[in-house]
């Protein structure tokens, strides 16, 4: 809702420039969903153009998801993993550097699984291929493998559903390799192809990168005891889009029922029941006007 002019929550994983009573644009921090919680780490659902953590290459990015997550929870975060700018999905962040080096030692030996919806009609005979092809990093050939598998697939527009299982950690890596089988990654203005991604930004209106992390699944012995296996969520741009190729869509949750999970943030929802979004602090009338402080979870 709104006060005096000042909005109170945002809750969709993205930014906003409000107007507010004097006519001033305002920039709200958008609010990263938590999809579980624990004491040593958290695992978040990051929202499609937004960087893992400030460097060189990404200062100029507004929008910082492990400064994001430092404010939110009020405590120091440490990134296990990376996904690109332009990727959503599952990602891990541990709360102190020891446990964030054990973390990546069980993420090497767990199963990490994309969404990724790609040009073309799958006229493979295989419905699961895996691509063995170097990557070149830093100037060297380096050893890459992705497991993909077909959930569906279209004649028009021409287009299949993947969920794609990287093998090996390379920078661009899933992207890379959707090129090389022909299938590039819808939206990639890297390596995919520029008249398909217009074609589905003006038809679709698909303006991001068709790649969600979507399943993180490895043991991790010596710190809960139980086998960590998250969901994330299809975000709801990615979700309606593909909702509106109603064949390509069904076909896929006949293999995959999970896709049509709804947006969950625990922690969030913990605390709403007590609050809102936003805790309003004193709030008075006086002449009209609500005036308060407000803090932001």
């Amino acid at each position: 809702g709104i006060i005096g002019g000042m909005i109170l929550t945002l809750f969709s994983g993205r930014s906003s420039a409000l107007s507010t009573n004097s006519g001033t644009k305002k920039i709200i921090r958008p609010r990263i969903p938590v999809l579980r919680y624990e004491d040593r780490y958290v695992i978040v659902n990051k929202p499609a153009g937004m960087t893992v953590h400030r460097s060189a290459e990404t200062w100029s990015h507004q929008f910082v998801v492990s400064t994001l997550l430092k404010r939110q929870l009020k405590r120091k975060v440490y990134p296990v993993h990376r996904l690109d700018h332009r990727t959503s999905g599952a990602l891990i962040f541990a709360f102190d550097s020891k446990i964030c080096i054990h973390l990546q030692q069980l993420l090497n030996t767990g199963r990490k699984r994309y969404l990724c919806l790609v040009r073309g009609e799958w006229t493979r005979p295989e419905s699961e291929i895996l691509i063995d092809h170097p990557i070149n990093m830093n100037g060297k050939r380096r050893e890459a493998q992705t497991l993909f598998r077909v959930l569906s697939t279209q004649k028009q527009p021409r287009a299949s559903l993947l969920i794609a299982e990287p093998k090996t950690g390379r920078n661009h890596q899933i992207r890379k390799h959707a090129y090389h089988i022909g299938h590039p990654i819808i939206g990639d203005t890297a390596h995919g192809d520029t008249t398909i991604n217009r074609w589905w930004r003006e038809n679709r209106n698909l303006d991001r990168l068709a790649l969600h992390c979507f399943h993180l699944d490895f043991t991790q012995h010596s710190m809960e005891g139980d086998n960590l296996d998250i969901i994330a969520p299809l975000p709801e741009d990615l979700t309606a889009i593909l909702k509106a190729e109603s064949q390509l869509w069904q076909a896929a949750l006949l293999l995959e029922p999970r896709l049509d999970i709804p947006p969950i943030d625990l922690r969030y929802k913990k605390q709403e029941e007590d609050e809102e979004a936003v805790v309003i602090d004193n709030i008075h009338i006086d002449g009209g006007v609500v005036s308060s402080n407000f803090k932001n979870f």
